[in-house]
């Protein structure tokens, strides 16, 4: 069944891609209770680069629910909101934008925001975001040039209030990211441990690095520590042990 269901979902990703022709599908994620499946598009020209499929275990099959304009530029992440009712969506020049979602009907409750965050400007790219268990925190991270909310820092953290505003805590200068290396992967751990990974092309190769993180704000100036790991990270997957 499970494989199945994976040969399936490859051929949808397959059939998306034909439908929306240059569009590609970059990143996507399940809600917890796996009832939608939350897709961000690359290379968007006309076309809405943020969509949502609902899952019918019955027929093995996807349908989609809605979608969003992002805006004119490639949208990179996408993750739902631990409790299902808000998707945050990181792109190109956009920064962060956080969609109410309503799980009984499959529709985000409305197109605009019910928050935003600024990255910086048309060379800045969110590249992944990640929210604590709780949802209470989201740390995003990207590259390009970084001038928004966490200045030039290319690693930071919001503090996600009440569903209508995203606050700063706290940011960090990644040792080795520059203008042309970027913070790709992000995944904590019990909250308290934030392991980073991206692509470089100078000082440690594709390090893994390690925040320790408590109360909204990073302990200590430097990570915790860090593993050479190869060119690019692109994805961390933890252990649940």
């Amino acid at each position: 069944m499970v494989r199945n269901r994976l040969i399936l979902f490859m051929f949808f990703l397959f059939v998306v891609n034909r439908v929306y022709g240059t569009d590609d599908t970059y990143r996507f994620d399940w809600s917890p209770n796996g009832d939608y499946l939350a897709m961000s598009v690359f290379n968007v020209s006309n076309y809405d680069g943020i969509r949502v499929y609902s899952f019918d275990r019955t027929t093995n099959s996807l349908t989609i629910t809605d979608s969003l304009h992002y805006g004119h530029a490639n949208v990179w992440t996408v993750k739902w909101h631990p409790d299902g009712n808000y998707l945050a969506v990181g792109g190109r020049s956009e920064g962060v934008k956080i969609y109410s979602f309503s799980g009984s009907t499959g529709k985000f409750s409305q197109t605009a925001p019910v928050a935003t965050g600024s990255y910086g400007g048309s060379t800045s790219d969110v590249w992944e975001v990640s929210w604590t268990s709780t949802g209470g925190y989201l740390a995003v991270g990207g590259g390009g040039s970084p001038s928004g909310d966490f200045g030039s820092n290319e690693l930071g953290i919001y503090r996600f209030d009440n569903g209508t505003s995203l606050v700063v805590t706290d940011s960090r200068d990644v040792p080795y990211v520059s203008a042309t290396n970027v913070v790709r992967s992000l995944e904590w751990k019990d909250d308290n441990y934030l392991f980073l990974g991206g692509q470089v092309t100078s000082y440690e190769l594709g390090d893994i690095i390690v925040y320790k993180f408590r109360d909204g704000k990073f302990i200590g100036g430097s990570p915790l520590s860090y593993k050479e790991g190869g060119t690019v990270i692109c994805s961390i997957s933890l252990h649940p042990e």
